[in-house]
């Protein structure tokens, strides 16, 4: 007889058992399986050898063939899933708020998934509905929602609405970006065109501001090009430079990296330089070309070479940070015949400061130095305006009018040497590290102490369990407790991220009310940076098991006393989780 579906083995990673005997259930109502015995032998055939050998364990000296199917199903939920503290979950589903880039229905989800072990029960609608408010994390969408009748206000009329109001939001976006892209598109070339009727050579800074001020007011994205106060990106009004003072012209709103004081930029193309982000265009379809010369840099004046072109003489700009040939069509119309060009491959090309140069087509000529004899098929991109022939890095470094000088410096790779090892024996040791500080906590006397029971922890994880605590107390983290002490903890024991091994824990939630904080202020991002000024060389550098390089004395450690199934044990070294842990740290 055919059956329906298949039912493969149980795997705890992929799936809850909840959801394997939710598709059991729709097995057997798919093939008309009603026989209890037949559903239980069906569930001992299908569920795989590792969670057989876990059912005969959960049930001896009782065999799986000789319990009904509900009770293997029951033992099996009862295993996989302990009881769930409920003001545990409430606090997540209360913590829980929207996240970047998530949607309304996606959110909402999260939402009903959590709110599964808060025994909400016939409130459930009203907790989601005054979490969609509170969490959305929008605050148009928050006003609005606020701002209806809350008698009229279910979870269905508000998921509605923030549903359509988000739908609104992202469409007026996408015609903004578009509205954007179409003007600063105009805005440039337009400014380009102006400014090759006025100085087609001599760009000045005032028209470069005013293009850049007038660009402004159509856009408002992050820019892809660094600040010139102070090398960074940033949204625009919160650069890190504003209000500091250069060291080298005592003005304000600038780095002394970026002083320009002392600075005299050389343009050699006639667009203008803006603020503005380069046009939204794809990578490989683009190819940028010239660069900007400083007297603070490498060259005061541009490097020219005279190519034989169709044994015409052509002066072209060598450009070591262009990606491709450029060739103005006045220049063309001399040295070539029109037919050859390929109008097919037109290219976009993006000038210095974003302006976008507008491209006929793609030529390919024979060309050669005055030292040489031999002639090298170099492609050009013809463009239909007043610049100067530019000859890419690839093409100078073909002809031999660049040369690059590699200096290799042989590094060994062999970090396995007993040398290495000995010489720096004390970076390799797998002993636990101590900074030279004791830390004491400070309890409010007017505290009542409080003493928690073990948790109760599943089969499978006993052992990994048993391990991590002989271990840790190898490391010298902690020790057995034999004598009575006024504070205990529970016990949280959890799987690492993407990964088999187990992280121990404790719950100070009791503790952590009657511990007094030192309150030491953490530094942000921000004032991080502003100290890296400068800085060439940069190491990142990761602190292993920071909490528990901090000793504690006697007196601290018996408040961090924990219970398990195997006896107590005090923590020697600072435990995770306290809340005073992050500032004794600082």
């Amino acid at each position: 007889m055919a059956t329906f579906g298949n039912i493969g083995e149980f795997c705890e990673k992929k799936e809850t058992w909840e959801m394997y005997t939710d598709r059991l259930g729709e097995y057997f109502a798919a093939n008309n399986i009603s026989d209890a015995a037949r559903k239980r032998a069906i569930l001992n055939s299908v569920v795989g050898s590792q969670t057989y050998k876990l059912i005969s364990d959960l049930l001896a000296p009782k065999k799986p063939n000789e319990a009904t199917y509900q009770e293997l199903v029951d033992r099996l939920e009862k295993h996989f899933k302990p009881t769930k503290s409920s003001i545990i979950a409430r606090f997540q589903f209360n913590s829980r708020c929207r996240r970047s880039g998530e949607s309304i229905a996606e959110y909402l989800a999260a939402l009903r998934a959590l709110a599964s072990d808060c025994k909400f029960g016939q409130n459930l609608d009203e907790m989601l509905r005054d979490r969609l408010v509170c969490g959305v994390q929008n605050e148009r969408i928050q006003k609005s929602l606020l701002a209806q009748p809350e008698d009229k206000l279910d979870l269905k009329r508000t998921v509605e609405l923030a549903q359509s109001m988000q739908l609104a939001g992202d469409q007026a976006k996408m015609l903004s970006a578009s509205t954007s892209t179409m003007a600063e598109s105009n805005t440039t070339v337009n400014a380009f065109r102006k400014k090759q009727a006025q100085r087609p050579n001599r760009p000045t800074w005032s028209n470069q501001r005013q293009t850049s001020a007038r660009s402004s007011s159509t856009q408002q994205q992050k820019p892809r090009k660094p600040c010139g106060n102070c090398g960074t990106f940033h949204k625009r009004r919160e650069c890190p430079a504003y209000g500091k003072t250069c060291h080298k012209c005592n003005k304000k709103n600038h780095y002394a990296d970026y002083c320009r004081s002392s600075r005299h930029v050389y343009t050699v193309n006639p667009d203008s330089y803006s603020e503005e982000d380069e046009p939204a265009v794809d990578e490989q379809e683009l190819f940028y070309v010239r660069a900007v010369d400083n007297t603070n840099l490498h060259l005061k004046h541009d490097i020219h070479a005279t190519l034989v072109v169709n044994n015409t003489h052509v002066p072209v700009q060598l450009d070591t940070g262009a990606r491709c040939n450029v060739l103005p069509m006045h220049v063309y119309n001399v040295i070539a015949p029109p037919k050859s060009i390929d109008n097919s491959k037109s290219t976009k090309l993006i000038a210095y400061g974003g302006t976008e140069l507008h491209t006929v087509g793609l030529a390919t000529l024979p060309c050669r130095i005055d030292s040489s004899q031999t002639d090298h098929n170099i492609d050009f991109h013809i463009v239909d305006t007043q610049v100067k022939a530019i000859l890419g890095l690839t093409d100078c470094l073909r002809l031999g009018l660049l040369s690059v000088n590699n200096l290799v410096y042989h590094v060994s790779n062999d970090t396995t040497s007993p040398q290495v090892f000995k010489d720096y024996e004390d970076l390799f040791d797998s002993s636990l590290g101590s900074l030279p500080v004791i830390y004491t906590m400070t309890i409010d006397p007017n505290a009542t102490p409080v003493v928690r029971p073990p948790r109760r922890i599943p089969a499978a994880m006993q052992d990994k369990v048993k391990s991590e605590l002989q271990r840790m107390t190898t490391l010298g983290v902690i020790t057995p407790v034999s004598e009575p002490t006024d504070w205990v903890s529970s016990m949280v024991a959890t799987h690492k991220k993407n990964s088999e091994e187990i992280r121990l824990c404790i719950d100070p939630r009791d503790l952590n009310e009657a511990l007094k904080r030192p309150h030491h202020p953490t530094r942000t991002v921000e004032e991080v940076a502003a100290k890296m000024d400068g800085a060439t060389v940069f190491s990142v550098l990761d602190a292993k098991c920071s909490f528990w390089q901090i000793p504690l004395d006697y007196e601290s450690s018996l408040l961090t006393t924990f219970s398990t199934p195997y006896g107590r044990y005090r923590y020697l070294r600072m435990p995770y989780g306290l809340c005073s842990a992050s500032d004794v740290y600082q």
